[in-house]
Formats: C-alpha cells, sequence, structure tokens
C-alpha cells in the first residue's frame, strides 16, 4: 500500500531522522524527528521535493523537539509551492512536538497561515481530495 524511503542518520547514531512515507495514490508524510536546523536544511528540502509527486502533503512534526528559521523557510517555500500548483498541504505539530516548534508557528503567525493540526489522521484527511474532486 505504501513505500518507506528513510533518509538521516540511523537512529542508533543520532535521534535527528527526516523520513518520508508515500502512500500510493494520496498524500506523502514527511516526518521530522529530533532537533533541525542549518545543517539538516538541505535534506528536508531533498526530501520535500521528492514529496511533492503526490496530490497531497503532510509534514509531521510531532516527533520534532526544534526548528530553526533554515527549516521554517524550508516549510514556507513547499507550503507555497503546493498552494500554486493545486496540491494540498498540512502541518502536524502535536502533543509530541517540543514547546520550542510551536513556539515559533505562534512567534512568526504560521500557526494562523499554514494548516496545523494536532493529529497526523486529521491533516492526512484534510490533505487528500474530496470525493467529489472539489475543493474543501
Amino acid at each position: 500500500m505504501f513505500a518507506v524511503l528513510q533518509t538521516g542518520y540511523p537512529a542508533a547514531m543520532s535521534a535527528r531522522a527526516i523520513s518520508l512515507v508515500r502512500h500510493e495514490g494520496d498524500a506523502c508524510v514527511v516526518a521530522l524527528t529530533g532537533e533541525h536546523d542549518l545543517s539538516s536544511v538541505d535534506e528536508l528540502i531533498a526530501v520535500l521535493e521528492q514529496a511533492t509527486s503526490s496530490p497531497g502533503m503532510v509534514v509531521d512534526l510531532s516527533g520534532t523537539s526544534f526548528i530553526d528559521s533554515a527549516v521554517l523557510g524550508a516549510l514556507i517555500a513547499s507550503h507555497r509551492g503546493a498552494a500554486a500548483s493545486g496540491r494540498r498541504w498540512a502541518l502536524v505539530v502535536g502533543k509530541g512536538s517540543g514547546a520550542a516548534v510551536r513556539r515559533i508557528l505562534e512567534l512568526t503567525g504560521l500557526d494562523a497561515v499554514m494548516p496545523v493540526y494536532a493529529g497526523l489522521g486529521d491533516a492526512l484527511a484534510a490533505s487528500l481530495p474530496s470525493e467529489s474532486g472539489l475543493p474543501t
């Protein structure tokens, strides 16, 4: 039903990772764990690019403890690209997300601009086309 592409460091070496789970014909989930900053932004951008082939994308930050402005810039560019091409895009900032992640989204006001969900299920549902094919 789906393929998994794991990038980043193995869990034994580092708690930081970026993974892409491709749900065939549906949405891609890009999940970040650990702390992400300028040192991992190129890898994030590459994974976000891979996910653009799906009609919907969910970026899951529920396992992320920190992001900096470089990562935020990559997320903004991904969201804008999706909006410009008519693809659905959602962000998950759940209970497992670090306070720093939630705070940076609040301080920048991006939590009011980007579609942010507390759980992956809600974000996936919102990132997929409706049964009628019309935007919701």
